[in-house]
């Protein structure tokens, strides 16, 4: 079966055009590290804390083993017995702090147990509510209000917007820890303005590709919310690894002007959208449709493509594309790139919906058109 095109497949975002291939999964969790816990202890660096990090660190003690970045337990710069024993606090449930190592690469050492948090924009609330964790959270950023995701927390105090949060509002929310985006500019900033109220600030992106299982899996533990942790990465990676083995001999292509793309006439196109309003997507294929011609018709020439005469340019929802609800707007591309492959991105997102959100699926909205070619 041929699992390739003879032509470029693109990825049009507002910027820039980008091979397809770059959105499929690199490798398992399990070859690359994405699954890994980024907690002080987890010696042996996967996913997670257990007898095996003290052995490990056992092992650097007695120059067996070399130390990694997250072998000195307890942060004092040495390896040695105390990390061990505070790897076996850990273990027991007994610990009162942990260091995370963010996405940014700050230590933040968190207080235990965790009770109240504060998320900023929507993928860090969208991960709080797959956790289960909207009893914990005493505000959110004013920009989710209009999400359709995030109704039952419409009535929680804004703090800000996720950019520009509001710290003073934070403060006298007392939350124990605040998730901002991983930017350190951003972070560092927050950070000096709660430090004297004693909040932790955490810098975790929860929509890359690359890190989101380590960010989820991370955030999960901090919150005591391992299971919640696993059903999801669990439901996940069994598509992710699905799509993975199927497209796994696919190339990757460099960043395209549309000069090239007459040239080169792609069988397929994907172009990437925001529908606005806080929706899922297009209120009918009528609208879609319109949208679609619209940017077509923007476009001098495109209208002789292939991709346009076999009616194998798509529109995707941006709500779909990247963050802990991803994995849809890839399922849908890869049912327009492999339409003999058996996946139903609307399943995929009805169980994303209704199994982790608790959100009922907008019947009638079009997320990605047309749903084949």
């Amino acid at each position: 079966m041929n699992r390739s095109f003879k032509l470029p497949i693109l990825w049009c975002s507002c910027v820039t055009l980008i091979a397809i291939s770059l959105l499929c999964p690199a490798a398992s969790a399990d070859e690359d590290g994405q699954d890994l816990l980024s907690i002080f202890g987890n010696a042996d660096m996967n996913d997670r804390i257990d007898e095996a990090d003290a052995t490990y660190v056992q092992a650097v003690i007695d120059g067996m083993s070399k130390a990694t970045k997250l072998s000195d337990a307890n942060i004092d710069g040495r390896i040695d017995s105390q990390d061990i024993e505070r790897i076996n606090e850990i273990i027991r449930g007994e610990e009162t702090e942990l260091t995370v190592s963010d996405s940014i690469g700050r230590n933040v050492t968190v207080s235990l147990p965790v009770k109240s948090i504060i998320a900023l924009g929507t993928y860090r609330n969208e991960a709080a509510k797959i956790l289960k964790a909207q009893d914990m959270m005493v505000g959110v950023s004013s920009d989710i209000k209009e999400g359709y995701y995030y109704q039952d927390l419409a009535d929680k105090p804004a703090v800000g917007t996720w950019s520009a949060p509001d710290s003073e509002a934070i403060v006298k929310l007392k939350p124990d820890i605040v998730i901002t985006s991983a930017n350190l500019d951003r972070a560092t900033l927050l950070e000096e303005s709660l430090r004297p109220a004693g909040i932790a600030v955490l810098g975790l992106d929860l929509y890359r590709e690359d890190i989101m299982r380590s960010e989820m899996r991370t955030l999960g533990f901090i919150l005591d919310k391992n299971e919640e942790a696993d059903e999801y990465l669990q439901w996940r990676g069994s598509y992710d690894q699905a799509i993975h083995d199927y497209v796994a001999g696919l190339n990757e292509y460099p960043k395209l002007d549309s000069e090239w793309i007459l040239k080169e006439n792609p069988d397929v196109i994907i172009k990437l959208l925001a529908p606005g309003g806080g929706k899922a997507g297009w209120n009918s294929t009528k609208e879609a449709d319109q949208v679609l011609n619209g940017y077509l018709e923007e476009r001098p020439g495109w209208s002789n493509l292939d991709a346009s005469k076999n009616n194998r340019v798509h529109l995707l929802s941006t709500e779909i594309a990247w963050g802990p609800d991803g994995i849809v707007g890839l399922a849908y591309c890869t049912a327009w790139l492999h339409p003999e492959m058996d996946i139903d991105p609307e399943k995929i997102y009805r169980e994303y919906l209704e199994q982790f959100l608790e959100v009922e699926y907008p019947e009638g909205a079009v997320l990605g058109y047309p749903v084949t070619a």
